[in-house]
C-alpha cells in the first residue's frame, strides 16, 4: 500500500520560493527584451520617477532619424514613465546602460534571495536543519537583501537623470522614486539576519556536540 506523500509548512514553501523565482527569472528576461527591443527592433526603459509638480504629460526626444517619446503617467507624487528611444543604437549609451545595470543586478540579487530560500526549505523538508549549509545560505541572504534597495536606488538616479536632461523639459522636482532610507532599512534586515544567524550557529554547535556523544 502506497501512502501519498505528507505534505509540510516547509515543502509548501519550498514550491513557493520556486514558483516566485520561475517568475522572477522570466520577468529579468522580458525586461532584457524590452530594454534591447529583441523583440520589435524598439527599445524602451520603464521606471519610476517622484515628483510634486508634473502633470500627465508626454515629451519628444529630439533625434535626427526618428524621434522617440516618453510618457509621464501621473500617480499622485509618483510618476510611471515609459521611455521609447529612437533606435536600438540609443540604448548603448552610457546612462541607458547604468540604468539596465542597476535594475537588473537589483533583479539578480532578489533573484538569488529566493534561490537561497528554495534551497533552506529544500533542506528543512529533509530534517536537515541545523547544517553549515543552511547557515552559509542566510549569510549569503543577509548580503543580498541591503543590496537590492542599493542597486534600485542606483537606478532611480539615472532614472531621474534622464528625465531632467531631456531637450526642451526642465524640472528639479524629478527625483528617484528609491529612497536612501530603503537602503537603509536593507541594512537594518541584513544585521538582523547576521544576529539570528549567531544563534543559528550555536545551535549548530549544539546538534554536532549533540550526535557526537550519542
Amino acid at each position: 500500500m502506497k501512502f501519498a506523500p505528507k505534505i509540510t509548512l516547509p515543502r509548501i514553501l519550498q514550491y513557493v520560493f520556486m514558483a516566485l523565482l520561475v517568475a522572477g527569472s522570466v520577468l529579468l528576461v522580458l525586461n532584457q527584451i524590452q530594454y534591447f527591443g529583441l523583440a520589435d527592433g524598439r527599445p524602451s526603459i520603464t521606471g519610476w520617477v517622484s515628483t510634486s509638480d508634473i502633470p500627465i504629460r508626454s515629451v519628444s526626444m529630439t533625434n535626427p532619424a526618428v524621434n522617440g517619446d516618453l510618457r509621464l503617467y501621473n500617480f499622485n507624487q509618483q510618476q510611471f514613465l515609459v521611455v521609447h528611444l529612437a533606435g536600438r543604437g540609443e540604448v548603448f549609451q552610457s546612462k541607458y546602460l547604468g540604468f539596465i545595470l542597476f535594475k537588473s543586478l537589483a533583479w539578480v540579487c532578489g533573484l538569488l534571495v529566493l534561490y537561497q530560500m528554495f534551497r533552506i526549505f529544500q533542506n528543512l523538508h529533509h530534517g536537515q536543519t541545523f547544517r553549515e549549509e543552511n547557515i552559509r545560505r542566510v549569510r549569503y541572504i543577509a548580503f543580498l537583501i541591503p543590496a537590492v534597495p542599493l542597486a534600485a536606488f542606483l537606478a532611480a538616479r539615472i532614472l531621474a537623470g534622464i528625465v531632467r536632461a531631456l531637450p526642451d523639459y526642465q524640472s528639479v522636482a524629478v527625483r528617484p522614486a528609491d529612497s536612501v532610507e530603503d537602503i537603509a532599512g536593507g541594512l537594518l534586515i541584513a544585521l538582523l539576519i547576521f544576529s539570528l544567524v549567531e544563534i543559528f550557529q550555536r545551535g549548530t554547535h549544539l546538534q554536532q556536540e549533540q550526535d557526537l556523544t550519542i
